[in-house]
């Protein structure tokens, strides 16, 4: 059983171009963009963690405040 190849493509303004066809510094930019894409995609998740980390110690915070108030 052989596995098809998946295409190489990206689309630029509407225009699907098939990167093995492109030139090396065209194949480097696309890779830079792909690598930089993957970066903000795994910044995000992080943000969104710490994000909820803060408003859970927040909230720890909060709660433990009033009671000592109390």
């Amino acid at each position: 059983m052989m596995s098809k190849k998946q295409k190489n493509t990206v689309t630029v303004d509407d225009v699907e171009y098939d990167v093995d066809k492109m030139e090396i510094t065209e194949q480097y930019l696309v890779m830079q963009i792909r690598d930089v894409r993957d970066q903000i995609n795994k910044l995000n998740f992080k943000l969104g963690q710490l994000q909820a980390s803060q408003a859970t110690f927040t909230k720890t915070l909060t709660d433990a405040l009033k009671k000592e108030a109390a």
